[in-house]
């Protein structure tokens, strides 16, 4: 309207500068408000806490777990992961963390961040934040960029888990040992927005190294201890590598089963090129240039070679038996 009002062609005068939406433009027009604000980052520990809820899962975990819950520090990005078998047992995953982060922080969480599902809605939740002096901050119905940092985080998890189950070739229903494996790397990896890693920030020591990892499901063998062992039977056992408990323990995958044990060994991959050695193909094209000439076929050599010449080969028989037969004692014998 504003274009054709500055053509005097067309005849049209607009009686105010300002268009104004009526009703039946918002019902026919009315689009989502971008949300490109960016939140601004909590300055201390547990300012901000955000949390959600990922599944349901298929197929169920080793252990029977159908969801998973995250919690990630606003501050450090420190991010912790646990599976839960059914969405009623968010608000108890809830209330360890919690505790825990109390414990270790000596510090309560002031804001807790989340959506508006059930698990984080109930009157038993509100009340336990109400308790701890928590401000619950929820966005607002179908707008999951409000509670953006831990859907992109779930996002990362996600991908990362199902990357390493696939170049591992593992079970599908390892997926909860694959995600937890995930976010142990990633709390100790340097991020875009942070100077030092997760782990750093989160407990105040310098990076941790890492030289104990190893590749996710590669092949490792654990000791067997002699409470359990036989005298003839094995000192170790295979099994795949799914991820750790602390700095010393590993968690290994074997007889369909999680183990947690410290004495392991590892058994290095063959290198890549003696599983798929390289082969160079030469096309007739490429005869000339490459040097190399191509191998005939079984009828092009019985074509250019020519038969055996049957009389000179029968000549020369006869020769032979001609002079073994002048050698011969009995010859002599017959001349006299």
């Amino acid at each position: 309207m504003k274009q054709l009002a500055k053509d005097p062609a067309a005849g049209i005068k607009l009686t105010s500068s300002a268009v104004r939406a009526c009703a039946a433009c918002l019902q026919g027009k009315q689009t989502r408000h971008p949300s490109s604000k960016p939140a601004q980052r909590a300055s201390n520990t547990l300012d901000r806490v955000h949390s959600d809820l990922c599944g349901h899962m298929t197929p169920q975990s080793l252990g029977g777990a159908k969801y998973y819950i995250s919690f990630g520090d606003d501050a450090t990005s420190w991010t912790e992961l646990e599976p839960i078998k059914n969405i009623s047992d968010a608000f108890g995953s809830i209330e360890k963390y919690f505790a825990q982060c109390e414990a270790m922080r000596g510090v309560k969480i002031k804001g807790f961040r989340s959506d508006k599902g059930g698990e984080f809605t109930s009157h038993a939740f509100e009340e336990f934040l109400a308790a701890s002096a928590c401000k619950h901050e929820v966005s607002a119905a179908y707008s999951q960029e409000q509670n953006g940092v831990e859907e992109r985080v779930n996002r990362t998890i996600v991908g990362r888990a199902k990357a390493m189950l696939y170049g591992a070739q593992l079970p599908l229903f390892l997926w909860a040992e694959a995600a937890r494996t995930a976010v142990y790397i990633m709390n100790r990896t340097p991020t875009r927005s942070q100077t030092k890693t997760p782990y750093a920030l989160w407990t105040g020591k310098p990076a941790q190294s890492l030289v104990h990892l190893q590749p996710f499901g590669c092949e490792i063998w654990h000791h067997v201890t002699n409470d359990i062992q036989r005298k003839w039977e094995p000192n170790a056992i295979e099994g795949h590598l799914l991820g750790y408990e602390g700095r010393n323990r590993y968690r290994v995958y074997c007889n369909h089963s999680i183990i947690i044990t410290r004495d392991v060994g590892f058994v290095p991959p063959a290198p890549v090129a003696e599983l798929h050695p390289p082969v160079e193909i030469i096309t007739e094209g490429e005869e000339e240039d490459s040097g190399v000439a191509l191998k005939p076929s079984k009828e092009d050599s019985h074509a250019d070679t020519p038969p055996p010449a049957e009389s000179s080969r029968s000549q020369d028989n006869e020769e032979s038996i001609d002079c073994i037969t002048s050698q011969s004692p009995c010859s002599k014998d017959s001349s006299r």
